[in-house]
């Protein structure tokens, strides 16, 4: 009798912890999610939809299921590009994709191009309802200092109709010149002197914003800004702000001694900020949210016990869900996280087939999180 009793207790134990152990690690030993790259997926606290990012050696864009199957691509075929900085989905199944320096291209459900614009493009775009198209440029110029004139890259804010025509652009130094410091102006006129041809490069001295993100306010924010307003993040002044376009003039900024080359600054449902702030300095990254009216940092997120911290010295990202979760994009390690509000992770994926000597196999510059019943998936056959 007793033996019996502690078969079944011996066997009750190995049943709850293995019960435990599965929930605990969220099918983590499966290999087939192994396989795709899912090293974490918590079904219960994870927020249902599909992940949309591409490649960045390549003409490539892919939709992919939590389980890390991919379920769509789209591809340039027909347009002569050599890879893609970043995309952006449009509600009709369609993505835009940047070609850094080449032009935008519109790629359909179909994988049929439907237009390609020439130009400066770089980094992000925003997209309003399918049609108006607010991209970052880049453009050479002439800024006067001292007695002579400095050659240095201008951003711009070009915006375009849904065809993909240019209808006005901005200069981001007629908005921000006087964030250029007087160090930095000696710097660019120290670079010119040495530069051998001197022509215009980016991540160089004379590469002055390096604005790596833009979002259009849908709505007024009571302490921010009106419907309309651009919110920009711009590398080189570790600096994000928010600018009336029409006025051409800064009506918010923030960051200049806090942020360390951030990327992907967006306005949450609460009128707060969310952005990914690389730490270029510091070795570690973060993901913080800002009150827009106090300025003071509300949340951050630099590591748990899971991740004690992470580092993405270029390039990432951080989405917030409907649910609370952020999907966190640590760019130069080609890893994705999902992260609770209290800092738990329910879903991490790593590209996979990454070696130490494949840096560039492994970028994956941001992934975005398509909700179930997104106009972006009415094409797409779910089982």
């Amino acid at each position: 009798m007793q033996s019996k009793l502690e078969g079944i207790l011996i066997f009750l134990t190995i049943a709850l912890i293995t019960g435990f152990f599965l929930l605990s690690s969220n099918s983590t030993n499966d290999p087939k999610l192994l396989e795709n790259g899912i090293l974490r997926f918590n079904r219960k606290l994870t927020y249902p939809g599909y992940n949309l990012y591409n490649s960045m050696t390549k003409p490539i864009a892919y939709l992919m299921d939590l389980e890390g199957q991919v379920v769509h691509k789209w591809a340039g075929k027909n347009v002569k590009i050599q890879n893609w900085h970043h995309i952006e989905p449009v509600i009709d199944g369609s993505i835009i994709a940047i070609a850094t320096g080449q032009g935008l291209v519109k790629i359909n459900w179909g994988n049929q191009k439907e237009w390609f614009t020439p130009g400066g493009f770089h980094h992000d775009l925003d997209i309003l309802s399918g049609r108006t198209i607010y991209a970052l440029m880049r453009k050479g110029r002439n800024i006067p200092y001292k007695n002579t004139k400095l050659q240095v890259l201008d951003d711009l804010i070009g915006i375009l109709n849904s065809n993909g025509k240019i209808i006005k652009t901005y200069s981001l130094y007629n908005i921000f010149k006087d964030y250029i410091t007087e160090k930095k102006l000696e710097k660019i006129e120290k670079y010119l002197k040495k530069a051998t041809p001197r022509t215009l490069r980016t991540d160089t001295p004379s590469d002055i914003f390096h604005t790596n993100s833009i979002e259009v306010l849908r709505k007024d924010v009571p302490g921010l800004g009106k419907r309309g307003n651009i919110l920009l993040s711009i590398r080189q002044l570790n600096l994000i702000a928010l600018v009336d376009i029409d006025e051409e003039k800064v009506i918010w900024s923030w960051g200049q001694d806090e942020l360390e080359h951030q990327h992907h600054a967006s306005v949450l449902e609460n009128g707060n900020i969310l952005l990914l702030d690389n730490g270029i300095r510091r070795n570690y990254s973060r993901v913080i949210e800002i009150n827009s009216t106090t300025k003071k940092i509300v949340s951050e997120f630099k590591g748990n016990s899971h991740i004690k911290k992470f580092y993405t010295d270029q390039r990432g990202g951080a989405q917030r869900l409907p649910n609370g979760n952020t999907l966190i994009t640590i760019a130069q390690r080609g890893k994705v996280i999902e992260v609770t509000p209290k800092n738990k992770i329910v879903w991490s994926y790593l590209k996979p087939g990454m070696t130490k000597d494949s840096k560039k196999k492994r970028l994956l510059y941001r992934m975005t999180r398509i909700g179930i019943g997104d106009d972006f998936l009415n094409k797409l056959e779910i089982n």
